[in-house]
This record gives C-alpha cells, structure tokens and sequence, in this order.
C-alpha cells in the first residue's frame, strides 16, 4: 500500500481508538448520570464527524483537482516531456532523494521525517550537455512530533560534464524562502557580502565555504539576471551538480524555467575562469611565519626558522613536522 495512504488508515484507526478509551473512561466516571453521558456521546460524535470532513478536505486539496498529485497534472508532464524532448517517470526512486542528502543542506531532514518525502512526476533529459532530472518535491516537517506540515517544490537538478563549481547555496530572504524546515540552515554571520547589489542583498541571501571564490562566481551579469526573476528561486551547487528549487510550479512553466536555469549555469561558466584564476594567485602568494617574519612552505606545520608552530596555515599537508 502507498505511504501516504498507510499514514491516513493509521490516523484514522487512532482517532477511533481515542474515541473508545473516551468513551470507556466516561462510562467509568459517569455511567449513573444519563444526562452527563448524552453530552458526552454528542460531543464525541461531533469531534469524530469534524476529524472525518477534515480529513476529506485534505484528501480533496492534495489529490484534487488544485493538488500535485492529480492525474491532469501528470498528463501535462508527459506532454511536456515530450515536447522538450525528455523521457517521462512517475516516482524518483528514494535512493536518488538519498545520494542527494550529502551533497545539498535543502535535501537534509532529521531521521524521523525522512519517511515522509517523495519526487514524483519526473522527467529526465540533457541539453546542451547538462543531464537534467525535474520533479516535484513533497516533504513533511513534523511541529513537535505530532501536526505534519507539508511542503512542496518543484525541483531541477542539472549534472554538468566539465563544469566544476565551489560550493554555495543561495535562498530567498523572509517568508519567500524555497527551503523550509530544513537542518544546517546557514546562520547570517555566514552570509557572503553583496552590498554593491542592494537589490539582490534584499532579496537574496548567498552562502559558501569559499566566500571569495563564490563572490567571484556570482558575476554583475548573473546578479542582474537573478534580480529580474519573477519566481522565487533557490539554487545550490557542488562540483559538477547543482540545483533550483522553487515552489510548486505550474506544468506549462518547466520549459521556461529551464531555459532560465540554462541561463544561470551559463553565468556560472563564464566566471569559473575567473574563480580558478583567483585560486591560483591565492596559492602562490608567499606565506609568513606570524612569529618571525620569514616566508614559510604550505606543507610546513613548523616553522623551521623560529620553530613555532604555524597556526594560521590551512593547508598543511604532514610534511616537514619535524
């Protein structure tokens, strides 16, 4: 049986459950007083009645004709695969959702609601030598372990054969962040300055282990183009892989979105020579002992003209530790 439909009969046999013990308990305490009893039975019997509509409107919202999941919508995405050219799936297989968790933070849940995520409506293709794998997204964060908040995106995940990126992340601001719930959301003291762009620094946020390279990536043109997008938009990259998220998207906007997320990584590209370029220099700049003054080797942890320790060199690689 489908998951999601096994969480529902499992809701539903609780609530039932619940109701008994109820009314046991109530039996119990008032099972002379008829009266006590009769509010009782008709307070039971409408919270019951209000749990069962309840739980049609969620079924009627989420596989409705306005949900994700509706047969209309997977039709528009086989049409559209095949008028881009792309093969169309109907489930990401949970080991795909699981390779990305080590490589993307929007991929990392806690363990318990990891059971309760799926890529569905996928469509996979390249273009333009970049393999494409578009889906919609659904996952669920649970507000102290009991209401389930549900979460949905339309997610397109871009493989590059010779591009080879830095790592940085960038996000919506505010209430119009793609990524919710997620773990090792980046603190701001970790955000990379873009007061030149007062437009883009409002709107966007930008994260990287390597803050000049990632600077350095994120060229005027690729600023520009991403303060003119409509959508909101995430985008997180990691060698040759990176990926856009957005929430949930209508069907007739993949083509578009695409050609925009092509767009992008065209950006990206023209500015990896000038991020290589910075890592080189940066590399062959000399270093300085902070105790004597005197230039020092990346493989030294010692300086071998003071015999201090060189705690400011990142770079030591186990040689000359003597």
């Amino acid at each position: 049986m489908d998951n999601r439909k096994t969480t529902l009969v499992n809701v539903i046999a609780i609530i039932g459950a619940l109701l008994i013990v109820g009314i046991s308990i109530a039996q119990i305490c008032f099972g002379t007083d008829k009266y006590v009893m009769t509010i009782l039975y008709r307070l039971m019997a409408f919270l019951f009645l209000t749990l069962i509509i309840g739980i049609i409107i969620a079924i009627v919202l989420r596989y409705g004709k306005y949900g994700v999941h509706t047969k209309d919508r997977k039709e528009e995405f086989i049409g559209i695969a095949k008028s881009i050219g792309f093969v169309y799936k109907d489930r990401l297989p949970t080991v795909f959702i699981q390779s990305l968790e080590p490589l993307f933070m929007q991929f990392r849940l806690a363990l318990l609601w990891r059971f309760d995520r799926y890529g569905y409506n996928v469509i996979e293709g390249s273009r333009k030598d970049i393999n494409w794998t578009i889906f919609d997204y659904s996952f669920k964060i649970y507000a102290n372990y009991i209401k389930a908040v549900p979460h949905f995106k339309t997610v397109f995940y871009a493989e590059t054969t010779n591009l080879q990126f830095p790592y940085f992340r960038t996000d919506c601001k505010g209430k119009n962040a793609v990524n919710l719930g997620i773990l090792d959301r980046p603190v701001s003291r970790d955000f990379i300055d873009f007061n030149n762009y007062p437009v883009f620094s409002k709107r966007f946020y930008v994260y990287g282990k390597d803050k000049a390279a990632v600077k350095t990536l994120f060229s005027p043109s690729l600023v520009a183009f991403l303060e003119k997008m409509e959508k909101d938009i995430s985008i997180e990259a990691m060698g040759s892989k990176i990926i856009f998220s957005m929430p949930i998207l209508a069907v007739d906007d993949l083509p578009s979105i695409l050609e925009k997320a092509e767009q992008i990584i065209g950006f990206l590209k023209e500015s990896l020579p000038n991020v290589k370029q910075r890592a080189n220099v940066s590399s062959s700049m000399p270093r300085y002992c902070p105790n004597c003054g005197k230039s020092y080797d990346d493989s030294w942890r010692i300086c071998i003209h003071c015999n201090k320790q060189l705690i400011e060199n990142p770079n030591f690689q186990g040689k000359g530790a003597t």
